[in-house]
């Protein structure tokens, strides 16, 4: 196997990834594009011309940088670290609360429609409100017609999590709002509701 680094080519010690998973920031996802980029593996040969230019591959590397749909993860990730600290004092994540108040006020209770007003798939969903049927921050049952569907509702507790959190939030988005008022103006013109 060979890797290209800083246009010359090596032999990896390693293939690339790790086994334990760490959070992303920004910078860190960029430079780990970057990487896994200039890092392509190909089988070993003699020919040399069979190797990758890798100005090719600097080349991808920056067009991966400049994508729009990076570029909107990036500030996705960025957004959500900052509504976190906004809302710590409350307990809650910007995701709990984010999917809390989604249950608060869905006139369809069932996991399958919350997931899909979320815009996540149901086991991933699945997975964020059994931490918060854990914390005893929500309910979740079998609905009765239909066994293999389940519905989710917020406990008394849950509710007053959510009210606590709500003025932080509030506050959070009121900041980006006056911050950034063509992105959010442009943002509501792009993004499509809830399917």
């Amino acid at each position: 196997m060979i890797a290209w680094r800083n246009s010359s080519p090596v032999r990896p010690a390693a293939s690339f990834g790790s086994a334990r998973p760490y959070r992303y920031d920004a910078d860190a996802m960029s430079i780990s594009l970057d990487i896994h980029i200039l890092y392509m593996h190909k089988p070993m040969t003699d020919d040399s011309q069979d190797a990758p230019a890798p100005g090719g591959l600097i080349e991808a590397a920056r067009a991966v940088r400049s994508d729009p749909g990076a570029r909107l993860r990036r500030l996705a990730r960025a957004w959500e670290r900052s509504l976190d600290a906004a809302i710590a004092p409350s307990g809650l994540t910007s995701a709990q609360f984010t999917l809390m108040a989604l249950v608060a006020g869905a006139r369809d209770d069932r996991i399958g429609a919350i997931a899909q007003q979320a815009g996540l798939d149901p086991s991933t969903l699945s997975r964020t409100l059994a931490g918060l049927e854990r914390a005893g921050l929500l309910e979740i049952t079998t609905v009765e017609r239909d066994r293999r569907r389940r519905a989710a509702w917020l406990t008394e507790t849950g509710l007053r999590w959510l009210a606590q959190a709500l003025p932080l939030w509030r506050e959070a988005h009121r900041d980006w709002e006056q911050e950034t008022p063509e992105i959010d103006m442009l943002l509501d013109r792009l993004t499509p509701g809830p399917d």
